[in-house]
């Protein structure tokens, strides 16, 4: 329905415009939307690994989050190619707990120790000289 739309209007189904879609979904409460969008296009485009951590960052975010969304969402992200980065990581252990998380990450084969040390550590900003 929505990839006739796109044509019916003219506009071509490529990255940008479903990326675009998928965050408008995501901005207007729309999760599962943005998540069958992310489905489709991964059938026929690459998704990107940051169309599935915006959408995993968007259910963390929620009130009263679907955990069983946030894995759904996981899971498709990794079998469409994309291993879940620190961001994801963290966004999963606020969501679903510790133990749930080490569970999941178990079953997708990831490798949390490798993702941190691939990521170097933010520094800390030079502080200001004090005015006199």
């Amino acid at each position: 329905e929505w990839h006739q739309g796109l044509l019916s209007n003219g506009l071509e189904l490529n990255w940008e415009t479903s990326f675009a879609m998928v965050r408008l979904f995501l901005e207007t409460g729309q999760l599962r939307h943005a998540f069958q969008i992310a489905k489709q296009v991964g059938t026929s485009l690459k998704s990107g690994a940051r169309m599935w951590t915006m959408q995993v960052k968007a259910a963390a975010a929620l009130a009263k989050p679907d955990f069983d969304y946030v894995e759904e969402v996981t899971r498709e992200m990794s079998q469409q190619g994309y291993e879940p980065g620190k961001e994801v990581i963290g966004a999963l252990f606020a969501v679903l707990g510790e133990d749930r998380c080490k569970a999941l990450l178990d079953e997708l084969g990831v490798d949390v120790q490798r993702i941190k040390a691939l990521v170097p550590a933010k520094r800390k900003a030079a502080r200001k000289p004090r005015q006199k």
